[in-house]
């Protein structure tokens, strides 16, 4: 993997799976190369092209979700690499619960808030500080107990979500968790009701 170098004094925010939408400011990397992607690159083989704790900041929005499940991990241990400790790191996915998040062929992994608070490897990476729930329209006014009950009860209620966190001291990926950190996932994923 060939790795970008970047002037130790800027202040590097990273739009991970940008497509042609990157966030102003940061810089996009993306598998496919559209004008507004600084840096080609597939995520669950060639990992973030960048050295270590090299991110202030990194946001990732409906990009994990086409990621084999077997390469989640993978790809958690790679932005915690890349990211300094302490930096910001948002992740936007769709909602496990929602007919689009279940039925576009593209999405290969389903994610919910158990899927990151539920598993010891993702923890030990990151600190989670919120989980910001965007629900659709008929629901965006309700009352948060009955949001919170539609969410978890009914389909559809939750259009998407996001996991603000702040990324820990960095700890060294193991040859065993590219092993076992996979079937921790899957065994997450058959819980999730």
């Amino acid at each position: 993997m060939k790795v970008i170098t970047i002037n130790g004094n800027d202040l590097v925010k990273l739009d991970l799976g940008c497509s042609n939408k990157k966030r102003d400011g940061y810089l996009g990397l993306d598998i496919c190369p559209h004008d507004c992607v600084d840096i080609v690159a597939d995520l669950s083989k060639d990992g973030i092209p960048l050295g270590n704790k090299t991110i202030d900041e990194l946001y990732t929005s409906h990009c994990l979700e086409h990621i084999p499940q077997n390469e989640i991990p993978f790809v958690w241990h790679e932005v915690h690499r890349a990211c300094k400790t302490g930096a910001k790191v948002i992740f936007r996915l769709p909602y496990y619960a929602n007919a689009k998040a279940l039925t576009l062929i593209s999405h290969i992994t389903l994610f919910s808030e158990r899927t990151f608070m539920a598993s010891k490897f993702f923890c030990n990476r990151f600190d989670i500080k919120k989980i910001k729930f965007n629900y659709v329209p008929e629901w965006q006014d309700k009352p948060s107990a009955e949001q919170e009950f539609a969410r978890i009860h009914y389909m559809n209620v939750v259009f998407d979500f996001e996991v603000i966190c702040i990324n820990k001291e960095f700890i060294p990926w193991k040859q065993a968790e590219r092993k076992f950190a996979p079937r921790e996932f899957i065994s997450i994923q058959k819980h999730i009701k």
